[in-house]
């Protein structure tokens, strides 16, 4: 996941949601996600992340808090150093990771939290941006973005920093496919994404515009990221092995990018800076199925999988920071649901019979 510190544009992630595109008869049951929900946060919301077994979400604000929420209500908040960005959360252990660059001093730290208290503080590298936890190893990566000097990522095994690896300028985007331990940064200066394994840069793949967000789906470990051309115009690579395989047009200046492991719908935070109020891109494969208008300056997106909310914080530029929620849980509750094509509706069905099934299982017929 990856966070903004302004001037750029920054990230943080994992998602959900359902989508649209059937005939009249089930126009309730398909509708396009939209807000249903929006959370006053503290001042300039910057990352969030979901841990999907307490469903609790963190929201880190950019003058040394983190905000608590669940469902739709702020139920705590913890202080931490100034400028926090890039959060995430280890869902086995329930801890969770922030990093900060410190008052401008750019001498970066990664906090870790357990339950609502900072346990450790453990300095990283220059100006650290993302940061992205292997659920299998429990192994932290922090991408440091540098400023003056080379980019790094740190890798972190409980409270200690045990490799440093070199990699291009300005790192900002991290994910780590869970399924075989690689690890992606994007990197917003030079357009590419390394690929780590281990502790070995074993690859560089070459994108079209200067990264922001990365995101794994684990099911098909297909990589997206999310790119900023010169022009401003905002794009999402789809990497396939070490390949770019689709190049899908999103909104202007795309940050935090998130996958919904449950629907592979892809989610993408556009902060479309020039415009009144900022937009997230709901992909489908290689399509943008919908996009629904969210607050200003819309940074970071995660998704909790269990409930299929998407959280999205609005930095806004008064700095009264908001997190938009969306609603993606579009389940059919019938079987007539699934007839006649309506099946396509959802797209975590390949088939009608998956989607009879799974009414048969969840709602009894």
């Amino acid at each position: 996941m990856r966070s903004l510190s302004f001037p750029r544009i920054g990230v943080a992630a994992v998602l959900a949601v359902a989508l649209t595109g059937a005939p009249m008869a089930m126009e309730a049951a398909s509708a396009a996600p939209a807000v249903t929900a929006t959370i006053n946060v503290g001042g300039y919301p910057n990352g969030v992340a979901v841990d999907p077994g307490t469903h609790n979400v963190y929201v880190t604000n950019i003058f040394g808090t983190v905000s608590v929420i669940n469902g739709t209500t702020v139920t705590g908040t913890i202080s931490l150093a100034s400028n926090p960005l890039a959060v995430a959360v280890d869902p086995s252990t329930h801890t969770v990771y922030i990093v900060s660059p410190g008052s401008g001093s750019g001498n970066g730290t990664l906090s870790v939290i357990n339950g609502t208290t900072v346990t450790a503080t453990i300095p990283v590298g220059n100006y650290p941006d993302g940061v992205a936890v292997d659920p299998g190893t429990h192994t932290v990566y922090v991408t440091n973005y540098g400023l003056g000097v080379p980019g790094t990522v740190s890798v972190i095994n409980g409270t200690t920093v045990t490799a440093t690896i070199p990699v291009s300028d300005f790192p900002t985007g991290v994910a780590v496919d869970p399924g075989t331990h690689t690890v992606y940064v994007g990197h917003n200066g030079t357009g590419m994404v390394s690929v780590i394994n281990g502790t070995t840069v074993t690859n560089t793949i070459p994108l079209s515009g200067t990264a922001t967000g990365v995101a794994v789906d684990p099911g098909t470990h297909t990589v997206y990221v999310s790119t900023t051309a010169l022009d401003n115009s905002g794009s999402v690579s789809v990497i396939n092995g070490t390949a770019v395989t689709s190049t899908i047009p999103v909104g202007n200046f795309p940050g935090g990018v998130a996958v919904d492991p449950g629907t592979h719908l892809v989610y993408v935070a556009n902060t479309e800076q020039f415009l009144p109020n900022g937009t997230v891109s709901v992909i489908n494969g290689t399509t943008v199925t919908t996009t629904i208008p969210v607050g200003d300056l819309p940074l970071g997106v995660a998704v909790d999988p269990g409930t299929h909310l998407v959280y999205v914080t609005n930095s806004t530029i008064s700095g009264n920071g908001t997190v938009s929620v969306i609603n993606g849980n579009t389940n059919p509750t019938s079987k007539d649901q699934c007839k006649d094509g309506g099946w396509m509706n959802y797209p975590q069905f390949k088939n009608e019979g998956q989607c009879v099934d799974y009414v048969n299982h969840h709602s009894g017929g």
